[in-house]
């Protein structure tokens, strides 16, 4: 086994002074977990906002509960330093979510549980009908064959308003 010169035995000496190889690091540990976790509607999204208390996470992980029911993982992870995510296309429903922190050493506490109330989407729909009048003056039935509406307010012009789900039969006012 050849030996080292001297100046390649003093550059070894000045890295490995005990003589002995470098010790191993020291053992990951887990992230800390996020706080502050909120859960906002917006349409059929759930936007969630949390705060970063990690230092060493590899990426954060959101879960997901219908109802009272089980959480589920949602995929994908989200990155090192995420303060937020939007969660999209929920069915109308009350939805619970936590977040966690994770690294190679495993998974933080979960974060606080935040709720989220997703509204029923409203499509409008109605149906307009003119039937002839007299002397320039038509009649007009209207219906309302929307989906998830729960009040209504109906604007004829020149002062005709309606707020059943659908209105009577009203007069066109005359004019041009």
């Amino acid at each position: 086994m050849p030996s080292l010169r001297a100046d390649d035995q003093l550059a070894a000496l000045w890295l490995y002074p005990s003589g002995a190889a470098i010790p191993p690091p020291p053992p990951a540990t887990t992230p800390a977990a996020p706080t502050g976790l909120t859960a906002s509607p917006s349409g059929s999204n759930a936007n969630l906002q949390w705060n970063d208390n990690a230092t060493n996470e590899t990426g954060y992980r959101v879960y997901l509960a219908n109802g009272n029911g089980a959480f589920n993982r949602l995929s994908p992870d989200l990155a090192a330093g995420s303060r937020g995510a939007t969660i999209s296309s929920l069915a109308a429903g009350t939805y619970r979510f936590y977040v966690t922190a994770f690294n190679s050493a495993g998974e933080s506490a979960q974060s606080n549980t935040a709720s989220a109330t997703i509204a029923a989407s409203v499509s409008a729909s109605f149906v307009v009908s003119p039937s002839a009048g007299v002397a320039g003056v038509a009649t007009f039935s209207c219906s309302d064959t929307s989906a998830g509406a729960t009040s209504w307010s109906w604007n004829f012009g020149a002062g005709g308003t309606s707020a059943p789900q659908s209105p009577p039969t009203l007069p066109r006012p005359p004019g041009p």
